[in-house]
């Protein structure tokens, strides 16, 4: 064996042993509080959990993981990661490379539509959202490989009526893979059983743009203030369906 080999071989050893040994809350003394601070940290870098985390002011409580060490020979840092925040959780195996791209595989999140509707600048909305994914990959800060689903319950506006939430559903958004050469990710729509009839699509393109594109109507047991609403939307078709489109970035 040569000795860069030789060398690569304790380098390998060492980062290793640093791993398995190191203490977990060490990472968290070493950055600054006003960003990252947390509590009830034991076990190791290797595999710990803290019983609450702050993360600019986001706070994670009874988060575990476990890292996979072969990773490190890949020049990656990745592992099975759960937490919980308030009104959802989240857990996956995940990897960040040096490079800065971000892959998951076996996600499953649960949270409030509110928050989403709200970084979408779609106030008004809410209902429980879970996210379930085969795989996913991020560089930039943008996703460019979404398969999986994501499932809507009980989504209500309050922008029906005079401020009361108003029943609008069960939605699902399909992600396939996306075609060969191809910049886009699109989700395919579809209710899920509710007082709206509905279909459409959902394209996320570089940098960081997103349109909607949906076709609805009221079934005949939505409620006399939903149907009154559709007209909000403009005429509707020779099917009796209306056409709701957004698009903006994120």
């Amino acid at each position: 064996m040569t000795p860069r080999k030789l060398a690569d071989l304790g380098l390998i050893f060492f980062i290793t042993f640093t791993v398995v040994s190191c203490p977990a809350r060490l990472p968290f003394l070493l950055v600054d509080p006003s960003i990252v601070k947390a509590s009830g940290v034991r076990d190791t870098l290797w595999s710990g959990s803290a019983a609450q985390i702050d993360l600019a002011g986001a706070l994670f409580s009874n988060t575990h993981w476990n890292l996979d060490l072969s990773r490190l020979l890949l020049g990656q840092l990745g592992g099975d990661i759960a937490t919980r925040w308030d009104g959802g959780f989240a857990s996956g195996f995940m990897t960040s490379s040096v490079l800065g791209t971000i892959r998951a595989k076996n996600v499953d999140v649960n949270l409030q539509a509110a928050w989403i509707a709200g970084i979408a600048g779609m106030p008004g909305l809410d209902g429980q959202v879970n996210v379930v994914l085969d795989r996913l990959t991020v560089t930039e800060q943008w996703p460019i490989e979404l398969v999986g689903v994501v499932k809507i319950a009980n989504l209500s506006s309050t922008l029906l009526g005079s401020g009361a939430a108003g029943q609008l559903g069960n939605i699902n958004v399909d992600f396939k893979p996306a075609k060969e050469n191809s910049d886009a990710i699109t989700g395919i729509i579809r209710d899920a059983g509710g007082p709206l009839e509905l279909n459409g699509m959902l394209v996320l393109t570089r940098p960081n743009n997103y349109s909607i594109d949906v076709q609805l109507k009221a079934r005949p047991s939505a409620s006399t203030i939903l149907q009154q609403n559709m007209f909000l939307l403009g005429s509707p078709d020779s099917n009796g369906e209306y056409t709701f489109q957004l698009a903006g970035s994120l």
